[in-house]
């Protein structure tokens, strides 16, 4: 038929060259992440043209002190042509951190102070809540006590030659940390709304030896703060950037967001 073959010829028609800033510009349009990279893989070209755009989405994004973030940011700026349009990084002074006076202590302050009502179903959630989030400190926790982090953001810093600016902000409140698995449990508890502020939780800035790599300042079962003998300096957010950014050498001043308040109801 002569309308299918006029349909089969078009079809194998090559698609038409397009300028690498035509190809730039349609990256830059893309919202998904995973579209994104898939988008940069389709070919050598599609990659050169859209590291600008690469560039600028690493500006707009917080880098998490979570190990597997910290690896894909690093193998995106590994490649300079990327890593010279990154003018700006997000940090979030914070990770996981369990509460000094245990979950079941801290959820029942949640409760008073924002006057929650609590079902059975409720409390299974919420036990299933923190073992994810007990789980997930011992393993990402390692992470940071052990220097890895400091380490792997002095790396960031010496491979960004065009860093201006490091803004550091904390939670805001009703925003989690994205990988470990209990973010998803909080919206099956029946009092869950937008901004339930469970921050004081879950997250806080951390605290740890940096002769030993381990935590040697703590709380005991009595609420009393401990400080073992041979305890060494101890490390925090702030300490960690200062000496990666001293490390690196890098030149980029740091601004400070305000912290958003605390909310319970």
């Amino acid at each position: 038929m002569p309308g299918k073959k006029i349909a089969d010829g078009a079809a194998k028609q090559p698609l038409p060259h397009l300028p690498d800033e035509i190809v730039g510009e349609i990256g830059a349009k893309i919202v998904d992440p995973k579209d994104f990279c898939n988008f940069r893989r389709a070919n050598k070209r599609f990659s050169e043209a859209t590291k600008y755009a690469q560039g600028k989405r690493i500006a707009n994004v917080t880098v998490y002190p979570r190990f597997a973030g910290m690896k894909a940011l690093l193998a995106a700026v590994q490649d300079v042509g990327v890593a010279k349009y990154v003018r700006n990084i997000t940090l979030l002074a914070e990770g996981l951190k369990e509460h000094e006076f245990g979950y079941v202590w801290a959820w029942e302050d949640l409760q008073i102070w924002a006057d929650l009502q609590y079902t059975q179903k409720d409390v299974k959630i919420i036990n299933n809540i923190n073992a994810a989030h007990a789980d997930d400190v011992v393993v990402n926790g390692d992470f940071i006590i052990t220097g890895q982090y400091r380490l792997m953001l002095t790396t960031l810093l010496e491979r960004l030659p065009n860093l201006a600016t490091i803004t550091v902000r904390k939670l805001a409140p009703g925003e989690h940390i994205p990988g470990w698995s209990g973010v998803k449990l909080f919206k099956e508890l029946s009092f869950y709304r937008d901004g339930l502020d469970t921050r004081q939780i879950f997250y806080g800035d951390w605290q740890y030896d940096i002769l030993h790599r381990r935590i040697t300042h703590y709380r005991d079962e009595y609420g009393d703060l401990i400080s073992e003998p041979d305890a060494g300096p101890q490390a925090s957010f702030v300490d960690d950037l200062k000496a990666a950014m001293s490390a690196s050498g890098t030149e980029a001043k740091v601004a400070f967001l305000p912290v958003a308040r605390y909310e319970n109801c």
